[in-house]
């Protein structure tokens, strides 16, 4: 297990900025997310610790020693692709064993190698099927193997599941998880997809326009975004201004912001799941909304909504299957409450930064 350091990374392409000032501390044996939308750096930085290229300026290091001037060979890190590069004429156990091959390996202990990195990645059975007998799951696992069998320090995914279905992606990221956590290696995985990078990430960084925006836990990153990027990257997420809220809410105890002018151009979010249709019961923090039904898809497992607040703004609602399922009929008329203590306030007169309100 390996700790990784980024210190104050830049690298521009002409005059396009990939990466400004990127630094991270990557724990040894983390499990370590780059999320970000295409062209945020993050395959970028990726490709600059696997050696690819050099960064403009900045240190990188492993184990507190850089790495800049190694080549990719020397630096043992594994590589993990989006489109699985395994070569289509050789079986998997040769494909697994390439690299292997190279370091001319007793064969007693290269066999042993071999059969451990078939059982962790569950191909014990398949090693002799060639690439077009295999699963896209299956072929993206021979990619990992290969990566694994070198006893890397650290392992670099680039956006691995990608190209497979939606279930199989789910499956097979519960799978690299559990291979990552057997064998306590410090990965760094990139990807796109919010949903993938909660479920299998013990820190998530998310990156924009080269800039490192928040770096944390992934429920600190859902529950405490540090800005108008992070909020509304990670999951989904509700925007209203204040000064329109305000004007369209009734409660109890309402916060102390909605009385500030200044603060009328915030911008207030609530998380979907956080808003009750048809409340039974109220607390004295609640917000109340008169609103009426716009759209109603089931998705299985729960409905997502979307009522309209006195033709002034839209919000969306998560709510269980079963759950008032007669009552959502379109035009119909709900009422909706939340906490407002669940609220996060941005400015976006200052660079969407997270205003903290009591």
């Amino acid at each position: 297990m390996s700790q990784v350091t980024v210190e104050a990374a830049v690298k521009k392409y002409g005059s396009f900025q990939a990466l400004n000032q990127v630094s991270l501390d990557i724990p040894s044996g983390a499990f370590f997310t780059l999320l970000g939308p295409s062209g945020c750096g993050k395959t970028t930085l990726l490709r600059a610790l696997a050696g690819f290229h050099d960064i403009d300026s900045g240190d990188l290091k492993i184990d507190r020693a850089s790495i800049r001037s190694l080549s990719p060979h020397q630096r043992n890190i594994g590589m993990v692709f989006q489109d699985y590069a395994i070569f289509p004429h050789l079986n998997v156990e040769d494909n697994v064993g390439f690299g292997l091959k190279r370091l001319k390996l007793p064969n007693r202990e290269y066999q042993k190698r071999m059969m451990d990195i078939l059982q962790v990645v569950q191909l014990e059975s398949l090693r002799k099927r060639m690439p077009h007998e295999l699963s896209g799951g299956q072929q993206q696992r021979v990619g990992l193997a290969r990566s694994l069998i070198m006893s890397p320090r650290v392992i670099l995914m680039d956006e691995p599941l990608s190209n497979l279905d939606a279930q199989l992606r789910e499956e097979l990221r519960s799978e690299i998880r559990r291979i990552q956590k057997q064998l306590g290696i410090t990965t760094i995985y990139v990807t796109h997809d919010q949903e993938e990078a909660l479920a299998v990430s013990d820190l998530i960084c998310v990156l924009n326009e080269g800039e490192v925006q928040q770096t944390g836990s992934p429920i600190e990153m859902y529950q405490n975004p540090a800005n108008f990027f992070v909020a509304s990257f990670v999951g989904g997420n509700n925007f209203i201004e204040v000064g329109k809220l305000s004007q369209n809410c009734s409660g109890q105890n309402p916060p102390e912001v909605f009385q500030n002018t200044g603060a009328a151009g915030w911008l207030a979010s609530i998380r979907p799941e956080q808003i009750q249709l048809d409340p039974i019961k109220v607390s004295e923090t609640d917000l109340l909304l008169d609103v009426e039904l716009d759209e109603a898809n089931f998705l299985g497992r729960e409905y997502h909504l979307s009522v309209n607040v006195s033709g002034n703004f839209l919000l969306k609602i998560i709510i269980p299957t079963g759950e008032q399922s007669s009552l959502l009929q379109t035009k119909q008329k709900h009422r909706i409450s939340f906490d407002w203590r669940a609220i996060k306030f941005f400015d976006p007169d200052a660079e969407g930064r997270r205003m903290l309100v009591n």
